[in-house]
């Protein structure tokens, strides 16, 4: 029997020019996963990473981690099946037609301070990602739902035929994709899915075992390297 992990990302840059790529505080929470693991003894037969610049650093920084403690950590694998979708995208298109607010920033620094404008921020967000979910909402220049929950079975499919039996696998990647993965295991629907989607902490993990070409799911959104309440984030 095999093991399968997915990793979600480290905190990104929410409001730097750049998002995609680790903040101080997802570089903290990238290492303490290291560190944990390290700790633990697990050895990871294979790795992939997702194509995007805040994978790549999250597993950079495990990979760091592994050597300076005397540690080997295997090559990657990039895998552009493991990106994220693409709704943050509907959202910026879908305010900026509906309400004129800009697609440069979702919220202004300062209304940060504010617990009203983030409260009616992200409720018109869930509604946005709701809607785009569900097939109501159309931008065709964007990748769908659909495509991209096939594009997720896609890859772990890929990645079950490329792995021997009893392997132990671990992928960084986003949120999306991990609530895909554990949706497809579970059976659930895309309502069920997004659900899913936000409550997934950054650099959780999401562990399955391998048996048959078949996931079991072991655990969702787990933290166990990170203790300190400060750094438990959803960025």
């Amino acid at each position: 029997m095999g093991t399968l992990v997915l990793v979600r990302h480290g905190q990104a840059s929410l409001h730097a020019e750049d998002y995609d790529q680790l903040s101080t505080i997802g570089g903290m929470q990238s290492e303490a996963l290291g560190h944990y693991w390290v700790t633990m003894q697990h050895q990871w037969d294979r790795v992939f990473v997702g194509p995007r610049r805040r994978h790549q650093q999250t597993a950079d920084l495990v990979s760091k981690t592994y050597r300076n403690r005397g540690f080997t950590f295997p090559n990657y694998e990039h895998h552009d099946a493991f990106d994220e979708h693409q709704g943050a995208w509907v959202v910026k298109a879908e305010l900026d037609q509906s309400s004129g607010v800009g697609a440069t920033n979702f919220i202004p620094k300062d209304g940060l301070k504010d617990p009203e404008t983030v409260l009616a921020f992200m409720t018109r967000f869930r509604d946005i990602m709701h809607s785009w979910v569900g097939g109501t909402l159309d931008y065709p220049q964007f990748e769908t739902w659909r495509a991209f929950r096939e594009r997720i079975v896609h890859g772990l499919t890929d990645i079950l035929l490329r792995t021997e039996a009893g392997q132990k696998v671990v992928v960084f990647s986003s949120a999306g994709p991990l609530a895909v993965a554990t949706g497809h295991c579970l059976g659930l629907g895309d309502e069920a899915i997004l659900d899913l989607k936000w409550q997934i902490l950054n650099s959780a993990i999401a562990e399955f075992k391998v048996r048959k070409g078949k996931l079991s799911l072991v655990s969702f959104n787990s933290l166990p390297h990170v203790q300190n309440p400060d750094l438990r984030t959803l960025v």
